[in-house]
């Protein structure tokens, strides 16, 4: 952790604090760059949860529940079960979020 922190002191000395800062971004900036073979990956922190966006987004949009956003949490005996969903949705253009990916 202190040698990442000094990686990133050293890179906003150098070059500037924009290139340690991720830019802030929404899902409605990232939207138009996805279709149903282009996923949207989110690498997370310990403790961040995307479902809230997610469901927010997709309420903009006028998906209801369950119908254009499918959450899915995993575990035991869930993997078929998410392969199957993926398959429909990749096919319907829908989006489905597999909760967590390890």
């Amino acid at each position: 952790l202190l040698l990442s922190l000094l990686h990133s002191q050293y890179v906003a000395a150098k070059l500037g604090q924009e290139f340690t800062e991720p830019p802030p971004w929404t899902m409605d900036d990232v939207f138009p760059d996805t279709n149903s073979r282009t996923p949207v990956i989110f690498v997370l922190s310990t403790g961040a949860d995307p479902t809230a966006m997610l469901q927010r987004f997709a309420e903009r949009k006028g998906w209801l529940p369950g119908e254009r956003l499918h959450m899915i949490s995993l575990g035991q005996g869930q993997g078929p079960i998410a392969e199957m969903l993926i398959a429909q949705a990749a096919k319907a253009g829908d989006w489905v979020c597999l909760q967590p990916c390890l």
